[in-house]
């Protein structure tokens, strides 16, 4: 296998160091090892920053930003893709993990790269029990290609993709004046702006959806942030999509009541169900 190619992988953080440990070693342990691993610390407060001067200290590979107050996720993901200098890129969260050959078989097909704009994979979804763990669903593995079509009506792609680095750089990154799904905003553009993107249906992403795991939810700060993201890209996305999410606003108190019979369809499941 070639390994001339480097690839840079990037992960921010914020309070989670026990969590962490598991996602770098995932990343330094890679069967593919010329890669570059950029850890953003996100303003932690617990043990993160000590454990990190370690990881510097033992691997070439890892750099490390620690910024003084928490910025976010998006702008700690940006600050790493600016210093990101592989010819590929591709992401990680702080709680999450990658199989051993994942980078491995992202490079065997990075060729597809000149067709398409980015590469993804399937996601293997599992609950943290402590000793062990229990995998609950697999996801993101129904498309081959997947087209600006296909990204109208929801996020097929998950929360990564494996892509040129100048990519991501040309596109500015991640919007940090979105508070949800702003990886979604981001593959719509990187479609819009490059094609088609690819998926190998490879199980090799494993994210961590243990109840315990701090997350935005139905909080309003998200709520926010599916407003901004409908404004964004009304014109992307179809009239199947805005309907839905703007009957899940409503149910949440943030929107406008439709007739339309797509909106109070969702409406009504939203008011059953009590949950996105």
């Amino acid at each position: 296998m070639n390994q001339n190619d480097l690839v840079s992988i990037y992960i921010p953080t914020h309070n989670r160091c026990e969590l962490l440990k598991r996602a770098i070693d995932s990343v330094l342990n890679q069967s593919y090892s010329n890669v570059e691993l950029i850890i953003v610390n996100d303003g932690s407060s617990d043990s993160t920053k000590e454990y990190l001067d370690t990881v510097l200290s033992q691997d070439c590979r890892v750099k490390v930003v620690n910024l003084p107050s928490p910025s976010g996720a998006c702008n700690a993901r940006n600050i790493a893709i600016k210093q990101a200098t592989g010819t590929f890129i591709t992401g990680l969260d702080d709680d999450d993990y990658f199989l051993f050959e994942r980078i491995e078989r992202f490079i065997e097909k990075s060729y597809l790269l000149k067709k398409y704009s980015f590469i993804s994979s399937a996601t293997v979804f599992f609950h943290d029990l402590g000793s062990s763990q229990k995998v609950v669903a697999t996801g993101f593995n129904s498309l081959s290609n997947i087209t600006l079509k296909n990204l109208s009506k929801y996020n097929v792609i998950g929360n990564q993709v494996f892509t040129y680095t100048e990519r991501l750089k040309y596109l500015g990154g991640f919007e940090p004046k979105l508070a949800a799904w702003q990886d979604y905003d981001l593959w719509l553009r990187l479609v819009e702006e490059y094609g088609p993107g690819r998926n190998i249906f490879d199980e090799s992403y494993y994210m961590d959806l243990s109840p315990q795991r701090s997350r935005i939810s139905t909080s309003e700060k998200k709520l926010g942030g599916i407003r901004m993201f409908l404004r964004i890209h009304k014109d992307k996305l179809s009239f199947y999509t805005i309907s839905k999410f703007n009957a899940f606003l409503y149910s949440k108190g943030k929107g406008k009541f439709n007739l339309n019979p797509v909106f109070i369809m969702y409406l009504i499941l939203y008011k059953l169900k009590g949950a996105l």
